[in-house]
């Protein structure tokens, strides 16, 4: 028989426990936080490799091509999951825009890898950080070797395919 005591507690828990479900199933859709990119942290993901090649995409969510290649960039992260190769995406959205915009399409497209938010001092120490050559269009893709080494600058949207040849010449020579 249930006591008096034991259906209070039990109303008042039921709440917490159903907020807390909904809450943990929208953070399962897209388990990390959307950390600001700075010019000390970028070089940091870069040289700190600890034997894995990077994969980092720049995209925004109002870029159409970064819309069309995100899924394949979702897919690349499932082939070299648990292998030495990580994928990142950097968004150029604003950094106010995290909540609005980049948490939304990273849920609808069930991303499953690291998304930073660009937060450099100016938009020229970040094309710098990442080439000289790059103009700061998108969507680019830098993918670097396991010494922190930036072994290909790809510019324009690409697929799979295209991004997991380029992965394998460079886990080739390293």
């Amino acid at each position: 028989m249930w006591s008096f005591f034991s259906v209070i507690i039990l109303v008042l828990t039921l709440p917490l426990t159903y907020c807390g479900s909904s809450k943990n199933s929208s953070a399962s859709e897209y388990p990390y936080s959307v950390d600001p990119l700075t010019e000390e942290s970028a070089a940091k993901l870069i040289q700190q490799r600890n034997g894995k090649v990077l994969l980092l995409n720049v995209w925004a969510t109002w870029c159409v091509p970064c819309k069309e290649e995100f899924p394949d960039l979702v897919k690349l992260a499932d082939y070299y999951q648990d292998r030495d190769v990580e994928i990142v995406g950097l968004s150029v959205d604003y950094p106010d825009e995290v909540q609005s915009k980049i948490l939304p399409f990273l849920r609808q497209h069930h991303a499953n890898f690291k998304v930073y938010v660009k937060h450099f001092s100016s938009d020229e120490a970040f094309i710098n950080s990442l080439g000289q050559e790059w103009n700061g269009g998108i969507p680019a893709t830098f993918i670097f070797d396991i010494s922190g080494r930036r072994q290909a600058y790809i510019f324009g949207k690409k697929d799979f395919n295209y991004f997991k040849q380029e992965i394998e010449k460079i886990r080739a020579r390293t």
